[in-house]
């Protein structure tokens, strides 16, 4: 029987080899792992100072085709007195060809070819006013090139673009440089998939997912490529290599560089720790062995038994319990007994109020509404409530281990880590409003509140945070944002936001700002013949037209009823005279076109060339401007509008279907019978055609209803003389027929509208026309009844004379028609 010595040794020999074997191969994994993402981020790394290395050369290229772009002589668009500099300038900068492209697309190059790229982005960039590149084809010999384009710019317009060709081998000799270990190299691809880079020449400027299935490792690393975003992978070669590769992207592109490397490479430094881990674990392994033995042979069996009941009560066992045969030992070893059962049953008890504590509060955490989340010190979620799942989509076990602050949106990152650090160095709540990722890819608003954990000692542990979702909130904010810096009816920033601008840019002291004052013309008017709908629609249409022909970089606001202003940084006078020559031409295009209601505008700017002057008198000087502009149009303005009331009211009213032209006829006819002055009767037809223009302020349900009005509605329908009175008013061409057109339904007896003038009160053209009305109106049909005959027309009139008509003017008509046939 082996003694008790002989067993502990034993018992502890295998014990510290275990340890020791398990100790060394936990550390041969964390250090493989550790020295594994070492080696990748170098790749990542240098895969980005690749992407970096490429976008430069790229930039070099462009800023030096700006250079040769600025010069006069390219300036001038002159094709003979370029191509000498152009052909110099592409052997001296080692450009394949140079060219320069017409704003139609057709470009004649350096090398006597021509081609026609109205259609490549590169040069619709370049045309729009940015530098750009592509890959292409050169049409001449088919080559794939990489074309360089910049704008030809002449007073701030792209009057042309200059492009470089370069051999798209530019790139692979720039991959060459761009390696790791003896077997590695780099590669680039874009987006829609095309390899443009391989040490393979066979491969270049292929689909990547058209490969043959030689690649298919390779087809599946490149397919599993996250664009924009830098990350790693492997993928086994066709010669059997298995490789480890990082990428990143290249900035301003859409192409992704790939570093890669020979794993055995890569790694290599991993063999030769693992070595050494061994060796020392075989040591330690040894002297633990060592150490067994010698404790083995001083130790007795009562030890063993206790001290096997404590790697009990370590393992989480706390049933167990020494007996009396031990406890009631008079010396250390009962001593020790009694400590153990002592120290299990008091663990044993904390650890049940533990787990009943942990319990509550997880019942209550699972079923709160809030989002409950507990991070390390590093930002790592070391627990997440249910609740997530309803708001965020991700359940708790696939958050559990990630970066909190990796799933918040990049532009609100900064300040939720700022919150989450101030608040580990203070112990103080911190609160942050922030974007949080959602397992589908959107993002949503929360608002979070977290505070700090410390141990005992008073280290930071991390923080629980609170947060609960406030997308609507913010959906509310923006919306009382934009309505508080924009008007409402246009769209356009309101005067409010307008005044902020002017003393931003007072408050930077910007010059030159040229300030423009735009006036619509005639929207009262409008607004009173035509109804506010219409005038809206006026100031929407001035608002576009504003809005599409204005820079981007132009402030457009509404600062008034029927005023607009613009706020132009950087503008003198030679580039504003373009753009009100532009507006101009513009509002005379719409006007031609238009089939409605035509736009007038008066405009007026001034210019602030010294930071000294305020805007606010710059601003006042373009109003000043405005308001000459206005006086010296609004005649012409006015009557063009009234134009428009009067083919708006033959275009809704049935009745005018020749009824001025027979009015004017018949007017003429009593007027001359009862001896009225040419003149007199040349106002008296004009007071004919538009006696009746303020019916297109009558609602079309009244203007066209076929049975007898109510008092209500006709008591709308006698608002027509009143409001074609103001039409009149406002035009200079009818204001001396206004009041005519306000006593047009005067009756004889007084019992007409709207003033109940009587007998000779009222002015005689308003007698002569009501007769004219009135039988043009009986021998002529009407929706709910024929055209009368000519002798029950004379008896209507005789009926009403007296009480409607001017009797003596009724039997001055009455003989006119013995003679006269108006039909």
């Amino acid at each position: 029987m082996k003694s008790i010595g002989v067993k502990l040794m034993i018992g502890f020999a295998l014990v510290i080899m275990l340890v020791c074997i398990g100790l060394g191969y936990i550390a041969s994994l964390r250090a493989s792992y550790a020295l594994r993402q070492t080696a990748v981020e170098n790749l990542m790394t240098r895969a980005e100072d690749g992407g970096k290395l490429i976008i430069n050369n790229i930039e070099s290229h462009l800023g030096i085709l700006e250079t040769v772009a600025a010069r006069n002589v390219i300036r001038s668009m002159d094709w003979n007195q370029q191509l000498p500099v152009l052909i110099q300038e592409a052997k001296r900068l080692n450009f394949k060809s140079l060219g320069i492209a017409a704003p139609d697309g057709v470009i004649r190059y350096s090398d006597g070819t021509s081609a026609q790229i109205g259609n490549e982005d590169y040069f619709e960039n370049a045309l729009k006013g940015e530098k750009s590149f592509s890959i292409t084809m050169h049409s001449e010999d088919n080559a794939t090139v990489l074309a360089f384009a910049v704008p030809v710019d002449v007073d701030g317009q792209a009057t042309g673009v200059l492009v470089g060709l370069k051999d798209a081998g530019t790139i692979s000799r720039i991959c060459n440089e761009i390696t790791y270990g003896h077997n590695g190299y780099s590669f680039v691809i874009n987006q829609p998939g095309m390899i443009l880079s391989y040490p393979d020449a066979s491969l270049l400027y292929k689909k990547y997912d058209k490969l043959s299935s030689d690649y298919s490792d390779l087809i599946w690393f490149m397919n599993s490529i996250t664009f924009g975003a830098i990350g790693n992978g492997n993928f086994k070669l066709t010669d059997g290599y298995d490789m480890i590769a990082g990428y990143a992207p290249i900035n301003k592109t859409n192409w992704m560089i790939i570093v890669a490397a020979d794993e055995n490479e890569l790694l290599s430094g991993v063999k030769s720790l693992n070595r050494s881990i061994a060796i020392a674990s075989i040591f330690a392994i040894l002297l633990g062995i060592l150490f067994a033995f010698q404790f083995g042979r001083n130790i007795s069996r009562p030890m063993n038994i206790i001290t096997g009941y404590y790697l009990k009560t370590a393992e989480g066992d706390f049933s167990r319990r020494l007996n009396s045969t031990w406890t009631g030992r008079k010396d250390e070893l009962g001593a020790l007994a009694l400590g153990y059962n002592m120290i299990n049953f008091n663990i044993g008890k904390i650890v049940d109020e533990l787990a009943q504590s942990e319990q509550k509060l997880r019942q209550i955490t699972d079923n709160m509404t809030d989002l409950i989340s507990q991070i390390d010190e590093d930002g790592k979620l070391v627990y997440v409530s249910p609740s997530h799942f309803s708001v965020t989509g991700w359940k708790p076990e696939e958050l559990v281990g990630k970066i909190a602050f990796e799933l918040h949106h990049p532009d609100d990152a900064e300040n939720s880590i700022k919150a989450f650090r101030d608040s580990m160095i203070t112990g103080q709540p911190g609160r942050c409003e922030f974007r949080f990722k959602t397992k589908q890819g959107t993002y949503k608003w929360l608002e979070g509140m977290g505070k700090a954990i410390f141990n005992d000692e008073g280290a930071a542990l991390g923080a629980l945070i609170t947060a609960r979702e406030i997308e609507e909130r913010k959906k509310a904010e923006m919306e009382m944002q934009y309505m508080a810096n924009h008007d409402v009816l246009t769209k356009l920033y309101n005067r409010s936001f307008f005044e902020r601008r002017l003393s931003w840019l007072d408050k930077h002291g910007t010059v030159p700002v040229a300030v423009l004052v735009c006036d619509v013309d005639g929207l009262k008017l409008v607004n009173d013949t035509m109804g506010h709908p219409a005038g809206d629609q006026l100031l929407m249409a001035s608002a576009r037209l504003l809005y599409i022909n204005c820079p981007r970089e132009a402030t457009i606001a509404r600062i008034g009823g029927d005023e607009f202003a613009v706020l132009l940084p950087g503008y003198n006078h030679e580039h504003f005279n373009f753009l009100f020559d532009s507006l101009r031409i513009a509002i005379k295009e719409y006007n031609d076109n238009a089939s409605d209601m035509p736009i007038s505008i008066s405009m007026g700017y001034a210019i602030r060339v010294s930071p000294k002057e305020e805007l606010l008198d710059t601003l006042k000087k373009a109003e000043e401007t405005m308001y000459r502009e206005k006086l010296m149009h609004s005649r012409s303005n006015r009557s063009a509008i009234v134009e428009v009331v009067m083919r708006a009211l033959e275009a809704r009213d049935y009745i005018t279907e020749g009824h001025a032209d027979r009015l004017q006829q018949i007017v003429t006819a009593l007027a001359e019978s009862i001896g009225m002055h040419e003149h007199k009767i040349n106002d008296l037809c004009l007071f004919a055609r538009f006696h009746d223009i303020g019916k297109v302020g009558v609602p079309d349900h009244i203007l066209f209803k076929a049975d007898k009005l109510t008092p209500v509605e006709f008591a709308e329908m006698k608002k027509h003389s009143e409001i074609g009175y103001r039409i009149a008013q406002s035009s200079p061409d009818l204001i001396h027929i206004a009041d005519w057109i306000l006593k047009h339904h005067e009756w004889w007896d007084g019992s007409g509208y709207p003033l109940g003038l009587k007998g000779g009160e009222i002015p005689l053209e308003c007698r002569v026309l009501a007769i004219a009305d009135a039988f043009d109106a009986m021998s002529n049909d009407r929706p709910y009844r024929k055209a009368k005959e000519l002798e029950e027309i004379k008896v209507e009139l005789r009926k009403f004379a007296g009480v409607q008509f001017d009797p003596i003017l009724i039997e001055y008509f009455l003989n006119i028609l013995e003679n006269h046939d108006f039909s």
